[in-house]
């Protein structure tokens, strides 16, 4: 291969790497239009977005390694698809919420660990009616 055809190559694969380091900046880093108010202390969090309003609202005090039950309140044009907890000072996975016999009522739980204070984060996915995919998440509450 001549000089010229190692440059144009060399040119193309660069140009690719750009684009994908790109997009891994835009989707990692990228902030979503939800903004959120989590007062532990009223149990209950709020999301707010251009299409709608979810409230979620602890059901009981969360207690590490027990089942811990949320209520999610829906209003406007959105649809819950997809709910979990994670460990903000010491990550443990993803723990899914689960919702079996109630739509509104999600059950899950938290893991222990050897921090005396765990803070966690909610995130959720919702869909708006034209099937555009929203990401809400909040610092949501502390265990000890």
């Amino acid at each position: 291969m001549d000089r010229s055809k190692a440059r144009q190559v060399n040119l193309l694969v660069s140009l690719i790497f750009i684009v994908l380091v790109g997009i891994y900046y835009v989707n990692v880093n990228g902030t979503s239009d939800i903004t959120s108010e989590c007062e532990i202390t009223e149990e209950s969090c709020v999301f707010k977005g251009k299409n709608g309003i979810i409230n979620v609202k602890f059901l009981q005090a969360p207690v590490i390694e027990e089942e811990l039950r949320l209520k999610f309140t829906v209003f406007g044009d959105v649809k819950i698809i997809n709910v979990w907890v994670e460990g903000i000072n010491m990550y443990m996975g993803k723990t899914p919420v689960i919702f079996e016999d109630n739509p509104n009522i999600g059950i899950t739980f938290l893991g222990a660990c050897h921090l005396s204070e765990m803070k966690w984060r909610l995130n959720i996915e919702a869909e708006n009616k034209e099937g555009e995919v929203l990401k809400y998440s909040a610092f949501f509450f502390t265990t000890q």
